[in-house]
C-alpha cells in the first residue's frame, strides 16, 4: 500500500523517537513548520530525536545540531530555521506560537484512508493495521488534516456511513474492544460520521444510546510553556 506523501507523527511515532508526552504538542508543531518550509519526513524525524535525546548544555546545542545536519543532509537554511523555532519557543512560550496550517487534503490522502480502513475491517490476525503502529498514527494523522483542511465545508455524508457507524457503535457496546483504545482512531472515525451527519440534517444528532455510554477520555496532556529544550532541536 502506498503512503501519503506527509510526516505522520502520532503518539506511538513520537514515543519510538524518544519524546516525552508533555512534549508531543511541541514537536508536532515543529514538523509542521519545518515540513512546510520542504524539509523531508526522515529529517524532521532525525532532529526531533536528536531533541529529545540531547543532553549536552545550551552552548552545546548549536554546534553538535550541525553536525547532525551534516550527516542527515539538512541545509544550513534549515537548521538555522530550526534553532530560530526552539529561540522563539524559548521567548515566547509554546502556547503563544502560531498556528501550523494543515497540508492541503489531496485525492491520494483520501485514497489511503479509504485503504486504511479497509485494513482496519478485517479480522485483527490477518490485517496490518492491528500490527503497524506507524499505520495507526498515519491514520490518525489523516483523520486530523481532513478535520482541519476540510472544515470550511459541510461534509457530506459517504455511501457506507451508515453501515460503519452499526459496526462501530457495535464495538462501542464491547468496553474491551479497540473502540475505547485512542490510538486505534475509531473514537475519531466515529465523531466525523456523526458530524458529516449533522452537515446533512443541518442540526448535531441527538447521541445514540451507545455514544452517551462513551468511557470518559484521558486530557491530553498539556505542554508547559517555557518548557522547550529538551523537545525537538
Amino acid at each position: 500500500m502506498s503512503r501519503s506523501n506527509h510526516t505522520s507523527l502520532g503518539r506511538e511515532k513520537l514515543l519510538s523517537l524518544g519524546v516525552p508526552i508533555e512534549y508531543h504538542a511541541q514537536a508536532k508543531h515543529y514538523a509542521g513548520v519545518m515540513q512546510g518550509l520542504g524539509m523531508a519526513a526522515p529529517q524532521i524525524e532525525a532532529a526531533i530525536r536528536f531533541g529529545a535525546e540531547f543532553q549536552g548544555s545550551p552552548q552545546e546545542l548549536s554546534a553538535q545540531f550541525d553536525i547532525l545536519c551534516a550527516q542527515k543532509g539538512i541545509g544550513p537554511d534549515f537548521a538555522s530555521l530550526s534553532e530560530s523555532w526552539l529561540d522563539q519557543v524559548n521567548t515566547r512560550g509554546f502556547d503563544n506560537m502560531p498556528k501550523v496550517g494543515a497540508p492541503p487534503v489531496t485525492d491520494a490522502d483520501r485514497a489511503r484512508l479509504a485503504q486504511i480502513q479497509s485494513e482496519m475491517r478485517k479480522p485483527r490476525g490477518e490485517s496490518d493495521y492491528w500490527h503497524d503502529p506507524a499505520m495507526r498514527d498515519e491514520y490518525q494523522a489523516l483523520l486530523e488534516r481532513m478535520e482541519s483542511g476540510e472544515g470550511a465545508h459541510t461534509p457530506e455524508p459517504r455511501h457506507d456511513d451508515a453501515a460503519r457507524k452499526t459496526e462501530l457503535q457495535a464495538l462501542m457496546r464491547d468496553r474491551t474492544s479497540a473502540y475505547w483504545h485512542e490510538e486505534t482512531g475509531l473514537s475519531a472515525e466515529y465523531r466525523a460520521i456523526l458530524e458529516r451527519e449533522s452537515g446533512a440534517a443541518g442540526d448535531t444528532p441527538a447521541p445514540s444510546d451507545a455514544s452517551s455510554q462513551r468511557a470518559p477520555q484521558a486530557a491530553a496532556p498539556t505542554a508547559t510553556p517555557t518548557e522547550s529544550t529538551g523537545a525537538v532541536a
